[in-house]
Parts: C-alpha cells; structure tokens; sequence
C-alpha cells in the first residue's frame, strides 16, 4: 500500500454469476484516521449500489482489499446508497442488513429514490426482522422538499458529502455552494428516524415507489483533499440526453478541475451509444479518468468456494453437474475514453495530495473465470480457502472426485454405469439453483429448484435471494432470459428472506406477455404490493389454500406444463408455511 494513500475506490463485481457492479468507498489508515475520523472498528467504509448477492460476494472475498485493508462488509460501513429501485441496485440491502446484523454492526445510512421505504420496513418487519444495526433512512425523489430546502447532499459526515442529481433542469445547480458542501459538517441524526418508525424522514411527504425515479448522477465530495468522484447511471440513452443537458451537468463542466474520476455503471447498450461518446467527450479535463465499472468479458465467476465444489462434482458426472458455459454475450464498440478492465475487484487509490494512481485489479486473475480460461483448472486454483492450494490442484481435484465416486457408488446413490441412464424428450429436467441459508452464506445460495417440463415451459420451487444470478451463472444471460420468459409459475414455500426475496428479480427481468403465477404466503404478496406498481401486471397471485379449488387457475397456467395435481400442504416450520405435492 503506498504510503500517502488515503482512499481507495473500489469496484466489485461478478456479472457471471449475476452480480452487477457496486463501488466501495473505503478509508485507509493513515493521515485521515489521525485526525479522529476513525471509528473504534477501523477506517469507514461507504457502498454505493446494492445489487442481488452482493452480501455473497463480499463474503467470498472478504479480504480483497489486502490483507491489512478493511474486511467486505466492514464492521465500519457508514452508509449504503442506491440509485434506483431495480434489484440490480437495491435488492442486495435486506441481505446485507442480515450480514451485518450476525456481524454486530452498530449503526447504517441508507439513500435512494422514493419508494425505497416501503418495501423495506415492510420488510424488517415481516421477513428478516432484525433489531440491529439501527438503519436510518433518506429517501428523495425528484420534487423532494429535500432537494429545495438543501438542494442536492443527501449524506454528509466528516468524510465526504454526497450530492445527487435526477438531471431535471428545475435543480438549482447554478447556485449551489461548492466550497459550503466541502466545509458541511456531520448530519444531525435527530433529522432522521431508525427504519422501524413508520414515518419517512428528512420531511419528505409520504410518497409511493409510483413517483420513483432513477437518481442519474452520484456525485462524492472527498472534503479534505477537496475533489469529486462522480457515480453514472444512465439506464437508457433518453436519459443520457436528459443529463447532458441538465443544470448537474453544467455544473460539472464549470467544476472539471475538481473532478478526480468518473464510474460509469451504465447498461452496455448504452454506454455503445452515440450519445454516451458525446457525454464523455463533453468533458475535456484529460485529468479526469473515466472508469467502465463493468467488465469486458461479462463471464467471470466470483463464488468460487461453490464452484470448486461443483469442478469436483463434474469429474464425477459431466452430465448431471454441469460446469457453467464458457461464452456468452459479447460486447464490444467500448468508447476508447473509457478503461474497462476483467476482474472481480479493480480499484483506484486516491493519494493524499488529491492525485489518483492508475486502475489496478486488486483479485488474483485465477480467482474467477473468464470467457477464455479454461474453467476447471481456474477454478481449483482459485479457492482462497481449498485446502490444495498450492499443490496439483487439478490432480487433487480428480483424485477426490474419484473417491466420491466410489463411495457413491458403493452405497448405490448413482448408478455405477450412467452412460445406461435414460435419456429422452420426455424427461422433466430438475436444477438445484439453490438449498438455502438463512443468511447470505460463502458456499450456499438461496433457496430455488427450476422444473423444465418436456412441453419447453417451467416452474420454479422458492425464489431466495439470488436465484435469478444463479440461472445466468448456470445457462448463461441469454439462455437465462429464454428460461424466465417460458417460466408460467412459482411456488414458494413460506416467508423467509431466503425463500422470496428472489422473486422480485424475476419479475424485473422477465420478458414475456405471459402473466406469472405466483403461489405463496400471504407476506411475500403484501411484500409485492409494497413495490414498484408497474410491477402488479406482470403477475398473478395466489395464496396455497386458494389453489385447492381453483380450476380456472390450474388450466390456464397448469395444465399448459402438464401438471394434473397441485397441493400444498401445510408444514410445521413458522407461519404459514406450506410443503408441495405436484404430478405431472
């Protein structure tokens, strides 16, 4: 680490696996901490974006900021910010409440557009019930009281203040007072209430997620070097021209010198487009570095402790434990001003003086997987935790595959010959997505069993957090996509975060006009309510006791799959929870 570093930005990210891409903040030790900016756990910590399975990942990679950095999540993580309602963004937070609950953490910020509220104290109520950290909420939309009493920080401590932009040209950036948010002080807490209260905070009117909109811009003031990181989000190429010619942007090209680097978090659709060549051409400091928070080959796995299992389970039955596909989409047309890197981490220190280093990738390049590495012998080097680290991990591989066979076989758990196994059209394929946790865990995923009738349509059993990720790391994005929209229902078994929270996902990303049956308890259908409205078209919901008469319902969505019998049956578990009995 050198020895004048004080910041380092970090972007994390496993698209192979379904994780989209966040940026941890994270505080060195050295001249800021000295200066009682420290906490009693160590140096702050802040995250920016909250996809599905993050809370994963940092597990995974607890330590890849060095072995003398900060753990991910740190024990001094301040604050979480999201810029949009999507799971791509947001539906990573009730996870990591859980993560930080088992790890004692105290105290967390959380910002993000309106309608992040709801759903969330709805959860914290109902389906993680947590009791610490103590989360305080700021939840802003575009004609927020917030923005016109304060007009843009949403956040701000001794560290660093955090303004937003939705690039709307009624935000008075012409006015704003650059040097006062650098010199702006702790927020007084009293503004804000912990998320168990039922009123919103920073006196925002109580607001829907139907009056959501994507927060475009991010932009981070490091107050004591005095200079600016700014987070893009543009979900569309509208909203690319909506930013250019905003007031925010003005803003930001009368403030080029104070501008360290830009994270470009944009879809790859967009970030090709002409008029994203524009935005990064309008800005002309050559100073400024533009860093592609996605990476190139969009097939690098970063859940290794799993997949070194499943390396294993291969070399055992190459048909039934299948390794992930190799290639998948690919993108190219990358603007030249943008550095895009492969990696699982990659990362900028920010010296004290308010220069920046070069982007370097902080994870060993055997720890994931790449498009054109070879999968197996990636993946037995890159266990951080296998016990043949460092020997013939490719021969240790096959020799403990080898005595799993034998010993599966002398109990007859699989057939001694499976080049016998039957083998036709009219099989139903059966996918362990998941077996669940009860928190995010390193080697375990959360709960979901994809059934692929011979029909070509499907049905998913439990949608815990992360199971649409774990359909992209198994099939690859497009075939993926080709799965969700042939999906006709799902089945969850009761209300536990890592049987449901993965629903949402699902909806988000299924492209199909096809409505999709939902089976569950009562909970997880007020928990959808809570959601985004544009949502409550896209599915149809049913409780388990609804189902049991319920003709119409069975043919239309049913019977097309070939399911004659349906039936819950309630189990003894917690409330409202059901076990199923499905003939086909």
């Amino acid at each position: 680490m050198m020895s004048d570093s004080c910041v380092s930005l970090c972007v994390l990210r496993a698209e192979g696996d379904g994780v989209e891409p966040a940026l941890v903040i994270q505080v060195e030790k050295g001249k800021w901490v000295n200066r009682n900016h420290g906490t009693a756990v160590g140096p702050p910590q802040y995250i920016f974006g909250a996809p599905e399975g993050v809370s994963r990942l940092m597990l995974t990679h607890r330590k890849v900021l060095g072995t003398e950095g900060q753990i991910l999540p740190s024990p001094a993580l301040k604050a979480v910010f999201t810029s949009q309602l999507h799971p791509d963004q947001a539906g990573g937070i009730l996870g990591l409440l859980l993560r930080l609950k088992a790890d004692g953490h105290e105290k967390l910020h959380i910002s993000g557009p309106t309608g992040l509220l709801q759903p969330l104290k709805y959860a914290a109520q109902n389906i993680v019930r947590w009791h610490h950290p103590s989360v305080y909420v700021t939840e802003c939309g575009a004609s927020s009281s917030l923005l016109s009493v304060n007009p843009r920080v949403v956040y701000s401590d001794a560290i660093l203040s955090v303004m937003i932009s939705f690039g709307l040209g009624n935000e008075r950036w012409s006015d704003f007072d650059f040097d006062g948010a650098v010199a702006g002080q702790e927020q007084d807490e009293s503004k804000f209430r912990r998320v168990e209260d039922l009123s919103l905070f920073c006196g925002e009117d109580r607001a829907d997620a139907s009056q959501s909109q994507p927060i475009l811009a991010q932009c981070i003031t490091l107050k004591q070097i005095r200079k600016v990181v700014l987070v893009l989000d543009l979900p569309s190429t509208s909203a690319v021209h909506t930013l250019l010619t905003s007031p925010f942007w003005g803003f930001v090209l009368d403030h080029e010198s104070d501008i360290l680097s830009v994270f470009h978090r944009s879809p790859w659709d967009v970030l090709n487009s002409s008029a994203y060549s524009q935005l990064l051409s309008s800005v002309t400091n050559a100073g400024v570095s533009h860093i592609n928070m996605r990476s190139k080959s969009q097939r690098e796995f970063a859940f290794t402790g799993s997949l070194s299992t499943l390396v294993k389970l291969n070399k055992v039955d190459q048909e039934i434990f299948r390794l992930p596909p190799a290639k998948d989409s690919s993108f190219c047309g990358i603007a030249d001003q943008l550095v895009t890197m492969d990696g699982m981490c990659v990362s900028v220190k920010v010296n004290a003086d308010g220069t920046s280093g070069e982007c370097q990738r902080l994870d060993d390049a055997s720890a994931t997987v790449d498009a054109s590495d070879d999968v197996s012998l990636c993946l037995a080097k890159g266990d951080p935790e296998s016990p043949q680290r460092g020997g013939s991990e490719a021969g240790s591989n096959q020799d403990a595959a080898n005595k799993l066979k034998a010993l599966l076989a002398r109990n007859q758990m699989i057939e001694p010959n499976p080049a016998k196994r039957l083998k036709g059209p009219e099989e139903t394929q059966i996918t362990f997505l998941g077996t669940g946790c009860a928190e995010p865990s390193k080697y375990r995923g959360g709960s979901g069993i994809l059934l692929e009738f011979p029909c070509g349509e499907c049905m998913l059993l439990d949608a815990g957090e992360g199971v649409w990720g774990q359909m992209i790391r198994v099939f690859g994005r497009r075939k993926a996509l080709e799965k969700l929209s042939l999906m006709l229902c799902v089945w969850v078994s009761h209300r536990h975060a890592d049987h449901m929270l993965g629903v949402l996902s699902l909806l988000h990303n299924r492209r199909s006009s096809r409505v999709l049956l939902i089976i569950g308890p009562h909970i997880l259908n007020n928990w959808l309510k809570s959601q985004m409205p544009s949502l409550r078209h896209l599915y149809l919901f049913k409780h388990h006791r609804h189902m049991e008469n319920d003709a119409n319902t069975m043919r239309r969505f049913l019977e097309p799959m070939g399911v004659v019998r349906l039936q819950s049956v309630p189990v003894f578990h917690c409330s409202d929870s059901y076990a199923i009995v499905l003939e086909h």
